[in-house]
């Protein structure tokens, strides 16, 4: 009897064993069950952003017209771009840099209308008289030399002042074909240095915002409507006591927040999204020993080809107009070495901390 009762008890208790092993297995297989759910539920989420991507991607044929910009502050290599960008193989193709008309120098354009426009008293004002600028001047000059070039359906403009000077939107909204803006950067410092060295100081855009002299550099002034990287104390108490270096640091800065406001709309404005495209590149880039690989990307992207042989030469915009790089103390002051210049870009940074580049949307120093 004893003996029965006993095997009853390891039955009982082997049986309670197996229902823990069994709790223990279904418990295991649950979580696997629940982590194969998020695993399935992420790699539909990635697909469906690569589906929306792919719809986003603008098919452009051969026989539609796409206009293609670029987005720079100039000293970025644009015109190097000019160079070495061609016309694909049986394909036509108008490739210039700051060429704008035919009868009037870009100074003069940036001169008599350019900065005319960016003088308006209001944002409203400016954005209608540069779409009627757009839609009356440059519509008609581009679809011409365009026809005149075997009935051109690829126009590409590396010069730097139509976006510079804030007519991107207007170049959107008037030109009847696709868009594609190519965004040029370089790094921040060496690129003020760069934009400096154009010239002496009394040239300078800020100290001739009225101006109708020749030799003013081709820029935008914190001053006018369309800039966005703007500080009302640094600009009403400290901007012409600010050293020269910073001042160029801001026109470099103001050209990024205003590519950051074109980059939100082309993503968020359905008008905009359906017929721009944007790349982002740099000197850097195209510098490289991968300079071969970098600038056929930006080629495929304008639908146009490049000149192999002459891509790894760097073409200089100074050298080409046959003018000396300025060294004076009044253009790029010798004495600012590398300290000096970090230093005076701290101190821009708090002077300019942040730029707000959409509606409650701002880029911010971390400072």
């Amino acid at each position: 009897m004893r003996t029965r009762y006993e095997s009853l008890i390891k039955s009982l208790r082997k049986s309670s064993r197996d229902i823990h092993v069994l709790r223990r297995i279904i418990v295991v297989l649950i979580v696997l069950f629940l982590f194969s759910l998020v695993r399935m539920s992420i790699i539909c989420r990635v697909s469906r952003e690569n589906d929306n991507q792919v719809e986003r991607k603008i098919v452009v044929g051969q026989d539609q017209k796409v206009y293609g910009f670029v987005f720079s502050t100039g000293r970025c290599g644009t015109q190097h771009l000019a160079r070495v960008l061609v016309a694909k193989e049986n394909e036509s193709a108008v490739i210039v840099h700051q060429e704008e008309d035919e009868n009037i120098p870009t100074r003069d354009l940036v001169r008599t209308i350019y900065r005319k426009l960016s003088s308006l008293d209001t944002i409203k004002e400016f954005r209608e008289k540069s779409r009627l600028y757009v839609k009356l001047n440059r519509v008609e000059y581009l679809n011409k030399i365009m026809k005149r070039n075997d009935n051109a359906k690829r126009f590409v403009f590396t010069g730097h002042v139509p976006l510079a000077f804030g007519l991107a939107n207007a170049l959107i909204d008037e030109l009847p074909g696709f868009i594609r803006i190519l965004r040029m950067r370089r790094d921040r410092i060496a690129l003020a240095l760069s934009l400096m060295a154009l010239g002496v100081e009394q040239e300078d855009s800020w100290n001739h915002v009225e101006s109708s002299l020749e030799n003013v550099r081709w820029f935008p002034t914190p001053f006018q409507i369309h800039v966005l990287l703007k500080s009302e104390k640094a600009l009403n108490e400290t901007w012409s006591s600010m050293h020269r270096f910073q001042k160029y640091l801001w026109y470099v800065d103001d050209v990024e927040c205003r590519w950051q406001a074109l980059k939100y709309r082309v993503e968020n404005e359905k008008n905009f999204r359906e017929k721009v495209e944007l790349l982002e590149s740099s000197v850097e880039d195209i510098a490289q020993f991968s300079y071969a690989k970098a600038t056929k990307r930006i080629a495929d992207f304008f639908q146009v080809a490049f000149d192999e042989t002459n891509a790894g030469t760097r073409h200089n915009s100074i050298e080409s107009k046959h003018r000396v790089k300025a060294t004076n103390i009044n253009a790029v002051d010798e004495y600012l070495d590398e300290s000096t210049l970090r230093k005076l870009d701290e101190q821009y940074k708090v002077m300019f901390p942040s730029c707000e580049y959409a509606p409650g949307l701002f880029m911010k120093w971390p400072i």
